[in-house]
């Protein structure tokens, strides 16, 4: 971040402080609040997006770690299941995946 960032955005949150804080203390059991919590608050959101952030290879692990763990088959099992895992996973693999992998970009 540059210099001219952290001054804008400074200027942001100054231009809004009261704003917000007026719109805070109109909230019944936050009329005590002041400037001062809301500068508080301000700066503790700062610091957290609120989610995580991951490059494609931590969601790849992500979703390996969360899905079901596959039995190990015997070669007489594995025989007869040949044909069923060439199709590729059930919808409901599918979409499990597909969820948790879309939590990556959320």
């Amino acid at each position: 971040m540059v210099y001219g960032d952290l001054e804008d955005e400074k200027d942001f949150n100054d231009d809004h402080r009261e704003e917000i804080t007026d719109f805070v203390q109109s909230i019944p059991g936050f009329r005590e609040c002041d400037e001062e919590d809301v500068e508080t608050w301000m700066a503790c959101d700062a610091e957290d997006c609120g989610f995580q952030m991951l490059n494609d290879d931590e969601i790849g692990t992500s979703a390996q770690e969360e899905s079901e763990p596959v039995d190990d088959e015997t070669d007489e099992d594995e025989d007869s299941n040949n044909n069923e895992s060439s199709k590729g996973p059930s919808n409901s693999d599918a979409f499990s995946a597909l969820e948790i992998t879309m939590e990556g970009y959320e």
